[in-house]
């Protein structure tokens, strides 16, 4: 914990304490007097004495790392802390990492991905005001330092051991897997669901395969990763998007080409492309996973052009 209180600050801890709820109050409290209680809170905040005076530190109790707190005040976090710790003095804060959610994610990984490195953790216990955050990859988190990864690695595999590469898992990013979900697995406000966290992962790895820097074609990049996941997921589906994905990508394309594609063309092309590219063993390596979504989103995008320009022609 001094280590986790030191991490960033230019003076060594001398003291830490940990603010709690004692006999009715909200009070700091040194550290070992808490140092061996079992807790259900994902985070303290820490108050940590160096030769500088008293700096705050929020302490993650999963992985035993201090943790971010851009953008809030000092006052704001013992606030936030102070409220919490209060309002639920008597009751048990669940700390569970087998939430239905995750495991649904981790089930429809395992099916799609070969050989892979799937970490997956509740998105309460990574980050502190995680009703306000949506889905974390591992993927767009900073790799300086590897402190941002391997926290949210610690915190989907508390026994993961970072020094033990033969046995435990590597950040090899071809390889991984990593992120954090709510429970009711959602994108964001509107999207939920293992299949569209698949596909978002998927897509944003393919859009980076193929160089796109904008995001043009981002929304139907996702569309054709979700057709994807789906065609591998439950092999028998006849239909692999809903009306309204498809006019989602109708309406990309128009915006692309200038032009109004039909919304039945669209589907068959994103149907036949995902269907061609998902031919042979169902579960893959990422890497293959990946092209395949980046060959069949570039077979679609060829037939709308195609069509594209028959209609202006026409």
């Amino acid at each position: 914990m001094y280590d986790a209180a030191e991490d960033g600050l230019e003076d060594s801890v001398n003291v830490v304490e940990v603010l709690r709820f004692v006999e009715g109050e909200v009070r700091w409290v040194d550290f070992e007097v808490v140092e061996d209680e079992e807790t259900n809170e994902p985070f303290w905040l820490l108050r940590a004495w160096g030769d500088g005076g008293p700096l705050p530190v929020v302490y993650s109790t999963v992985s035993g790392r201090s943790v971010s707190w851009d953008g809030w005040s000092p006052q704001e976090l013992v606030t936030n802390f102070s409220y919490t710790l209060a309002t639920l003095a008597d009751e048990k804060k669940s700390l569970s990492l087998r939430m239905k959610g995750v495991e649904q994610l981790k089930d429809a990984a395992e099916t799609l991905f070969m050989g892979a490195n799937i970490k997956i953790a509740p998105i309460e216990v990574v980050v502190l005001d995680a009703e306000n955050q949506d889905v974390i990859f591992g993927d767009d988190l900073m790799e300086e330092g590897g402190t941002p990864l391997e926290h949210l690695g610690l915190c989907a595999d508390p026994n993961w051991e970072p020094l033990l590469s033969e046995d435990g898992w590597e950040l090899n990013r071809n390889s991984d897997f990593l992120v954090a979900v709510h429970d009711d697995l959602r994108l964001n406000a509107t999207v939920k669901g293992a299949e569209i966290i698949l596909a978002r992962f998927l897509s944003s790895r393919a859009l980076d395969l193929l160089g796109y820097a904008d995001d043009l074609f981002d929304t139907i990049m996702v569309i054709v990763a979700l057709a994807y996941v789906r065609k591998v997921l439950e092999p028998a589906r006849s239909t692999l998007l809903t009306r309204s994905e498809v006019r989602d990508v109708r309406e990309g394309f128009q915006f692309i080409f200038n032009s109004r594609i039909a919304e039945a063309k669209i589907s068959a092309a994103i149907t036949t492309a995902v269907e061609e590219v998902a031919q042979g063993p169902s579960k893959v390596r990422i890497y293959l996973a990946v092209a395949r979504v980046a060959q069949a989103f570039e077979a679609v995008c060829d037939q709308a052009s195609i069509s594209a320009s028959a209609r202006i022609a026409s």
